[in-house]
């Protein structure tokens, strides 16, 4: 049985007495510790540092930062948003032994892999600190694309006139500036220039459709060329020549003679034969074919072979008495208005254009020819057959088809108003010639001028 105690408090010792019954009292030593001591702060430790994921695209992304630490108070994780840039630092709590960060990377722009660097810093109060670095591998950039080529834009030039100031400027997109143009085929207007800015100018001295192919070429030697046709109307038909009026079994419409004639054009509405078997019909403008046997010209043909299914209408040109030739790929159909120039581009080289001028589209065929040039024509025709020669029958045509904007040039003598006439009867009949043109009608009577 315990009967007392006796405790130091300095010694942190007790003295336990204790005596039987009837005995005397033994001391006891019980030890229960050592002097007082106060342990020293620790430093903080990094167990874990991390950075995901390792292998960036070039693209650029997020970049997790992930530390495990001991008896930190604070952390400070910093990190760069594009190789060799600058850190930025953001303060996260990190008491709960854990910290987390989500830093966003730049798009690469080096050729090859990059490093992007980041590091932490453990704090605890008293300035001490641990330190660890982690780092990403970002994919290079993806190469530059190679430099693109310069277009040529202008797709259609302005129509000039013969002995009018023309200019009009050719224009380019991609590429890298400065631009220099050049003329690497076909042949300018005479009196007209390029210039190297790309620049058309002069003042055209001989009509026609100049079929032409320019060159742009940039600051890095890449090239892009183009084909154009640069257009020259010819003077208006000269309505106080001398009229005559004249039948034919083929033709009706006008005719200008004199000569030589070097160009001439005219524009015309797109007309509906009939399918009566055995029928013909054709509207073109040409050049000779009054008192020579030749004649160049392009136009519009509706045929009704007999015992066959109608064509047409179609496009061709024709260098007569060779036998025409079709043109596909020249999309004409009835209503249409289509406009056909000719012209001497240089001594025996001829260009034909059709031009819809309904739906824009065009098409250029060069010809050598060479023969009187002593007329020129806006006809309305029955066409004659290729084996025996004989004037085929005329189809009947509706509605008239009227001749405008009538261009000829050459020296004019006289001009013929021509009254298709088959087996007695009148069959197509053009009305007065007027500035404005004319207007050819299937049967005996004159329609209205234009």
């Amino acid at each position: 049985m315990l009967r007392g105690a006796i405790c130091s408090v300095v010694a942190f010792a007790c003295v336990i007495g204790a005596a039987a019954t009837g005995g005397s009292a033994t001391p006891v030593h019980l030890a229960v510790g050592g002097p007082l001591k106060v342990a020293p702060p620790k430093s903080p430790k990094i167990v874990s540092y991390s950075a995901a994921p390792i292998l960036l695209p070039n693209a650029g992304g997020t970049v997790t930062v992930t530390a495990t630490v001991r008896a930190a108070t604070s952390c400070v994780i910093s990190g760069q948003r594009r190789p060799s840039g600058p850190y930025i630092a953001h303060r996260v709590n990190c008491r709960s032994g854990r910290a987390k960060l989500k830093f966003p990377v730049l798009a690469a722009t080096s050729q090859t892999q990059q490093k992007i660097h980041f590091r932490i810093h453990a704090l605890r109060a008293g300035k001490k600190a641990a330190t660890a670095t982690a780092s990403v591998v970002e994919a290079p950039a993806a190469p530059p694309p190679p430099p693109q080529a310069p277009t040529v834009s202008t797709t259609d030039l302005p129509e000039g006139a013969l002995n009018i100031a023309y200019s009009a400027q050719l224009a380019v997109t991609s590429g890298k500036a400065p631009y220099t143009w050049a003329l690497t085929s076909g042949t300018m207007p005479a009196g007209m220039s390029l210039a190297p800015s790309g620049l058309l100018s002069g003042t055209p001295t001989v009509p026609g459709d100049y079929v032409v192919t320019f060159q742009v070429t940039d600051a890095n030697q890449l090239s892009g060329q183009a084909t154009l046709v640069l257009s020259i109307d010819g003077p208006a038909l000269v309505l106080t020549s001398p009229m005559n009026s004249l039948h034919s079994q083929n033709w009706s419409g006008y005719d200008v003679n004199g000569g030589p004639f070097t160009y001439v054009s005219g524009t015309f509405n797109v007309a509906t034969m009939s399918p009566v078997s055995g029928t013909y019909f054709a509207e073109w403008v040409g050049i000779d074919g009054v008192t020579s046997n030749t004649v160049l010209q392009a136009g519009i043909s509706y045929e009704f072979p007999a015992g066959s299914s109608p064509a047409g209408p179609y496009a061709w040109t024709e260098v007569y008495p060779a036998p025409p030739i079709p043109i596909p790929a020249f999309a004409v159909q009835a209503g249409d208005q289509v406009t056909v120039s000719i012209g001497q581009i240089s001594a025996g080289i001829w260009n034909l254009r059709l031009k819809n001028d309904t739906t824009g589209q065009q098409t250029n065929v060069q010809v050598n020819y060479s023969s009187a040039l002593s007329s020129a024509e806006w006809i309305v025709e029955a066409p004659a057959d290729a084996a025996t020669n004989n004037v085929l029958p005329l189809g009947q045509y509706s509605p008239a088809v009227t001749f405008t904007k009538l261009l000829v040039n050459g020296p004019q003598s006289s001009i013929d108003s021509e009254q298709m006439v088959q087996a007695d009867t009148p069959v197509s009949t053009p009305s007065p010639l007027t500035a404005n043109g004319f207007t050819v009608q299937y049967g005996g009577n004159a329609p209205g001028a234009p």
